[in-house]
Order: structure tokens, then C-alpha cells, then sequence
């Protein structure tokens, strides 16, 4: 009695699963779709796009540089103590460029504009779903303005990084430079731009998805919130191996 219960637990989570595996998959398309849509590029979409760039990049900006400045300047100054202590002072510039530009970058650029941006969209989403004026120009925001922010990102933390490495480390700013420039390559870039993009997008939509499916119903924000973060952030790391797979 026990084994079939189970057998018939397992089998409903399977086919819940698939429906909802198979709904997603219909609804990502839906969006791509949409986006792809000349259509839905009219005055009143390039204003509200313009306005979301000032909610997700500009409102916070203080708040993206200062996060920025911070991590430059304790992960940076780690990572070059980290390379001196153990003789890695010829990889110094490729440990900094793999930290900073594919990974750290990308990563807390996305958190941030999960928390400050894309995490709040559900409850409005519920609201204006059918309109693909409101949600296509947030996704939008997702796929193209945090890889900006991400480079900008990335800019700020080196800047930061030569700070501090030259108070407590005595690095001179030409000696940094050279470590950095030679260092860097079109394929850092295009990594960088590249899993921002996918990222930002990530954390635009799983909220905007579940908006779709929570439309009709009353839940507790906060719940739905916490969900959702678990999710994209399970996403993220699930694509963070996937690039890790094929780049290195």
C-alpha cells in the first residue's frame, strides 16, 4: 500500500512538473516572440522603456557604485594577496580579469537589479500581463541594459581595485595597467555581455512567468518573493556551469 501511494505521489509530480516544464517553455517562446514583434515597438513602448531604465539603472545609481567600489576593493585586494602569497604574480592580470570581468560582474550586477528592480514586477505584472506594452520593455531592460550596467560594473571594481592595491600593496597605477590591459580580450567581453544578458533576462522573467500564473489568485507577497529568488538563483548558478562547461 505504501510502495503504491508512493508510485502514485512520484507519477503526479511528474506530470506537474511536465505540465509546468511544458507551460514555460510556451510562455518563453511567447516573450521571444513578442520581443521580435516590430509592432510593439510604438511611441508609448520607447517611453516606457526609457522610464525603466531610469527605475532599474539610474534611480540606484549611487547605490550600483558604491556596491561596486566596495567589492573592487576587498575581492580585488584578496585576489592579488591571494596571487603574491602562493607565487602567482605573472597570472595576477588573467586571476583579476576571470574574477572581475566573467564572473563577479555579471553576477552582482544581476543581484542587484534583482533586488532593487526586477524581484517587484510580479504584483504589477498580475495587473497589465495581457499588455505586451508593459512586460516586453522590461524584459528588454533585462537583455540589453544589465550587460551595460555589468561593464560598468566591472569598470568601477578595477578603478577601486588599483585604489586599494596601491595603498596597501604599493602597486603603481602603470604597473596595474599593464596587468590589466594585457590581460583583457575581446572573449572576456563577449563572456561578460554575453551571461549578463542571459542572466538579466533570467531575473526578469521568471517574476514576470509568475505573475502569468498568479494573475487570478491572493498569495502573500513575500512568499512569492522568496520563490521566486530561490528559482532565478538556482538559474543562474545552473547557467553559470553551463558556461563553465563550455568556456573553460
Amino acid at each position: 500500500m505504501i510502495f503504491v501511494k508512493f508510485i502514485e505521489y512520484l507519477g503526479d509530480r511528474v506530470i506537474k512538473y511536465s505540465l509546468f516544464t511544458y507551460d514555460f517553455i510556451i510562455f518563453l517562446f511567447l516573450c521571444l516572440w513578442n520581443i521580435a514583434l516590430p509592432s510593439n515597438y510604438g511611441k508609448a513602448s520607447r517611453i516606457f522603456f526609457l522610464k525603466q531604465i531610469y527605475l532599474s539603472a539610474i534611480k540606484n545609481l549611487f547605490s550600483f557604485i558604491f556596491l561596486a567600489i566596495f567589492l573592487g576593493s576587498i575581492l580585488i585586494v584578496i585576489a592579488i594577496s591571494f596571487a603574491i602569497n602562493f607565487n602567482l604574480i605573472e597570472e595576477i592580470g588573467n586571476l583579476l580579469v576571470l574574477l572581475v570581468i566573467n564572473e563577479f560582474s555579471p553576477f552582482f550586477t544581476t543581484l542587484f537589479f534583482m533586488f532593487v528592480y526586477s524581484l517587484l514586477l510580479e504584483e504589477k505584472i498580475k495587473k497589465s500581463f495581457l499588455n505586451s506594452k508593459f512586460y516586453i520593455p522590461k524584459l528588454m531592460i533585462g537583455l540589453f541594459i544589465v550587460p551595460l550596467m555589468a561593464l560598468f560594473f566591472a569598470t568601477i571594481m578595477l578603478l577601486s581595485g588599483y585604489i586599494v592595491s596601491s595603498l596597501y600593496l604599493n602597486i603603481d597605477f602603470i604597473t596595474y595597467e599593464n596587468l590589466i590591459i594585457s590581460s583583457i580580450s575581446f572573449k572576456n567581453i563577449l563572456i561578460l555581455l554575453s551571461k549578463a544578458s542571459i542572466f538579466g533576462f533570467i531575473s526578469v522573467l521568471i517574476p514576470t512567468y509568475s505573475g502569468h500564473l498568479k494573475k487570478n489568485n491572493n498569495i502573500d507577497v513575500s512568499k512569492l518573493v522568496i520563490k521566486n529568488l530561490i528559482i532565478i538563483l538556482s538559474m543562474l548558478i545552473l547557467i553559470e556551469l553551463l558556461f563553465i562547461l563550455i568556456i573553460y
